[in-house]
């Protein structure tokens, strides 16, 4: 139990904030990015280093070059 409540106390403070479409689309990806949410810098081994997405909404709009994506 020791091991579980440290793991938590250092847990991350907040979910990803602007996560957008940053770079073109292309018949394969969809490239996102997104500001990473951080613990203090005594906890920074615990940072999250990747995510997970699931149940993404994907609003498309446009056409061609000028098509874009969200997600929310």
């Amino acid at each position: 139990m020791g091991v579980v409540s440290q793991v938590m106390a250092a847990a991350p403070t907040a979910a990803p904030t602007g996560i957008s479409q940053c770079k073109p689309a292309t018949a394969t990806t969809i490239t996102l990015c997104w500001t990473k949410s951080t613990i203090a810098a005594v906890n920074i081994g615990n940072n999250i280093k990747s995510y997970y997405i699931t149940n993404a909404t994907e609003t498309c709009t446009g056409s061609g070059s000028s098509r874009s994506f969200s997600f929310g």
